[in-house]
């Protein structure tokens, strides 16, 4: 082992496998110092005139040129002179095609590695659907791998083995995905989905961001299409996976998405089938809003549909579904469709012409949620969250004195004060409680008068205070006037 230590290792790159001749040894071979690969080698191998590219290309002219020769020859009548020359042109062929393979193997390990990446190297069904797929030992990969680490190409995070840098792997998709013809990419990702689903969603996801990838669309598309027509027989414990790998691509193909979640709230969960809840005795699996949750809100950010989100939104409110984060639960995301830091302003204001009109067909739910939006926007502050590579920050922001902002409390004060004046004393009560968190701030970190928009609060309280006294006849129930009354005590007016 001493005597060996330093002595260089080489590794044998040949396309002698993908020869269709017995016995071939292979158009292309190189020998590659092992210790001396780098993040540029296998790249240098394959365009470089000097290796493999220049090669690929002489035997592509030479085919071409033979192909042109046998053609004149064949004009000229000289029967044995085609015969040798077709006899060229074959092995020509041959071996541009080996050539080609090889190349493709090559560009095929790569895609491969970048689409299930990050992974461990203790995943043995992963490693092992590697190898059969290149026809090489696990042994001999590992090495491969250790070396692209060594080399800079590959990185370790934690356990987890990902590119250097991560979009290195996301470009390097979008290059490749592009020449791929929808049927073989299709075929590629229903390989892996048992494997590594989530790693491949969110590789080939990352990777369309960049670019308009209607091939990933198309079929992504097809697999949401698929989980919605099968909802019926889908236990919860499948939900749950189907709905972690749907939030890697909502921006992909958003309508689809909608289908599929409004196929899981409208069918009822079967049974589970799996012998390990069984033994648990979890007969059925709930999916909660932490499992809808994180679809949601990047379904808000679609703002093409965001009357089909609000529509989700109340039939899980109606479905009376929570889970474990606030953040996630309807109440929550109804305010997340009209937060000022989080929004368009202008869509904002759609929102809430849209949400208004429930006021026209009144329940529970829909004036629980109009509590929320409207506090939301009538609030003194708003809640904001910024993630950096080491910290998370978290905290209250004001609105700035402006037109557009000061129009948009107003559309909101509008809706407010229709509530105040509707018919259903349950709206009512539910407007004179919001009524009360006018300028409120989240955390109270900062003074009312230190708000830029102090003073337009005091002037919507008075114009609320206005409004409630309209309702106010001689004959008027004193007890109720006097429940109102009590709920603005205290409340600055200015």
């Amino acid at each position: 082992l001493t005597m060996c230590r330093y002595r260089p290792i080489y590794w044998h790159l040949t396309s002698r496998n993908h020869s269709s001749k017995r016995g071939s040894h292979g158009t292309f071979n190189c020998l590659i110092n092992y210790h001396k690969i780098d993040r540029d080698t296998i790249p240098k191998i394959r365009t470089r005139q000097d290796y493999l590219k220049g090669i690929l290309d002489g035997a592509k002219w030479r085919a071409e040129r033979l192909r042109r020769m046998i053609q004149d020859t064949r004009d000229s009548g000289n029967i044995s002179r085609e015969r040798q020359l077709q006899s060229e042109y074959e092995e020509a062929l041959d071996e541009y095609q080996e050539l080609s393979e090889f190349d493709k193997k090559l560009e095929d390990f790569l895609f491969t590695i970048a689409s299930v990446i990050p992974f461990v190297i203790e995943n043995k069904p992963l490693l092992e659907k590697i190898c059969a797929d290149f026809d090489i030992q696990e042994d001999l990969l590992k090495q491969i791998i250790n070396r692209l680490l060594e080399a800079g190409v590959l990185r370790y995070v934690g356990r987890s083995i990902r590119f250097n840098p991560d979009m290195k792997g996301d470009i390097y998709l979008l290059y490749r995905i592009k020449d791929f013809h929808e049927e073989s990419l299709k075929k590629f990702i229903s390989e892996w989905i048992s494997i590594c689903p989530e790693s491949l969603f969110v590789n080939i996801g990352a990777a369309s961001k960049y670019e308009d990838a209607n091939i990933v669309k198309n079929i992504m598309s097809d697999f949401l299409t698929q989980w919605t027509e099968e909802a019926e027989k889908t236990t919860g414990s499948e939900r749950k996976k189907i709905l972690t790998l749907v939030e890697k691509i909502v921006f992909l193909t958003p309508e689809n998405v909608i289908n599929l979640v409004l196929s899981y709230l409208e069918t009822p969960i079967p049974d589970e089938t799996q012998p390990i809840y069984q033994a648990a005795g979890l007969r059925k699996l709930k999916i909660t809003t932490d499992d809808y949750g994180p679809i949601i809100y990047k379904l808000i950010k679609v703002t093409s549909i965001r009357q089909e989100v609000i529509a989700i939104i109340e039939k899980i409110a109606s479905l009376d579904i929570s889970g474990t984060y606030d953040n996630y639960k309807a109440l929550s995301l109804i305010r997340e469709c009209v937060s000022p830091l989080r929004n368009n302003l202008d869509e904002i204001l759609s929102t809430l012409d849209f949400i208004a009109n429930w006021l026209k067909e009144p329940n529970q739910i829909r004036i629980k949620l109009l509590n929320s939006a409207l506090s939301e926007v009538l609030a003194g502050t708003h809640e904001f969250s910024r993630s950096y590579l080491d910290k998370f920050e978290f905290g209250e922001k004001p609105l700035i004195k402006h037109p557009k902002v000061i129009g948009l409390r107003e559309k909101a004060l509008s809706v407010l004060k229709k509530m105040i004046s509707h018919n259903c004393l349950d709206v009512q009560n539910e407007g004179i409680d919001i009524a009360q968190n006018i300028g409120r701030t989240i955390m109270g970190r900062y003074p009312e008068e230190s708000l830029p928009l102090a003073e337009i609060f005091k002037k919507e309280r008075k114009e609320l205070i206005d409004e409630i006294e309209k309702l106010i006849q001689p004959d008027a129930c004193l007890l109720y006037t006097s429940d109102a009354a009590d709920e603005l005590d205290g409340v600055d007016l200015g």
